[in-house]
């Protein structure tokens, strides 16, 4: 853990001011606010409130001081929630520090990393990234670029990434090649998504089941990514939503066996 991330934005404990500000040294917090502040600190057990709790409401009174606890709470706990956190209060600020903590991360950390990347990232802003990292002499962001890329949607045009699998660095290649055939299969899947509406019910079940299966799960069910299954549930009768949840509940499952796998080979 970073020593400095003990220390808090402000470790003066003067908030940034030179001057103490009118009513500062009369103002008393209320106990649940000054709970929510010191729990934005605390590891995630042994207190009343949620430290994501806690940095959610810290954001509308200091954002600095809150970004600076999610940073904090992902280097210590590598918790999802600390990167939704980090991307919400300044996303800008977020994806180099984001990109930084990847090159370092367990793969399970890569690729929430990867995934909340697509889903808050404005998708031109995150090409305009990837393409930069590609084209660096570092094999290291090279290799970030193209593990990234593999998340984003099929529809994006990635030139960089169809070179990057003739690579003279194996990693590279590997890697690449698997990125391409991950956008291959979400490709596939987004013409089973279209053909839907217009497909007998049986063929409907069938098409649904395919698109969860070949799509990350938490696109599947951000309401403006392209793979979103928003729009066609919204077209199907009720049976279907309650199918296509069960569906995802347990290919998250599997995902998240899969990554706690990936967690120990790499050890």
């Amino acid at each position: 853990e970073d020593a400095s991330l003990r220390r808090g934005v402000h470790p003066d404990g003067h908030g940034g001011h030179l001057e103490p500000p009118p009513g500062a040294l009369i103002y008393r917090p209320r106990a649940e606010v000054a709970e929510l502040v010191r729990a934005a600190y605390r590891g995630p057990r042994g207190f009343r409130a949620s430290p994501v709790a806690a940095i959610d409401y810290l954001r509308t009174v200091d954002p600095d001081e809150a970004y600076f606890a999610a940073l904090r709470l992902l280097a210590r706990h590598g918790t999802s929630a600390a990167i939704d956190l980090l991307l919400q209060i300044d996303r800008r600020r977020a994806v180099p520090d984001l990109i930084q903590r990847y090159r370092a991360a367990p793969p399970s950390l890569r690729w929430e990393i990867a995934r909340r990347l697509r889903i808050y990232c404005p998708i031109g802003e995150l090409n305009e990234l990837l393409t930069n990292l590609a084209a660096t002499d570092d094999a290291d962001s090279l290799l970030i670029a193209i593990e990234i890329g593999g998340w984003m949607p099929p529809t994006v045009a990635l030139d960089w990434l169809d070179r990057a699998a003739e690579h003279d660095d194996e990693r590279s290649r590997k890697a690449s090649r698997e990125a391409l055939r991950n956008r291959s299969r979400e490709a596939a899947a987004m013409g089973h998504l279209e053909a839907i509406a217009t497909s007998p019910k049986p063929l409907k079940w069938a098409r649904l089941m395919t698109v969860i299966e070949c799509v990350e799960p938490a696109f599947l069910w951000s309401r403006d990514d392209p793979a979103s299954l928003g729009p066609a549930l919204n077209a199907l009768p009720h049976e279907f939503w309650l199918e296509a949840r069960d569906a995802k509940a347990k290919r998250t499952k599997k995902l998240d066996d899969d990554a706690k796998k990936a967690d120990r080979d790499a050890s």
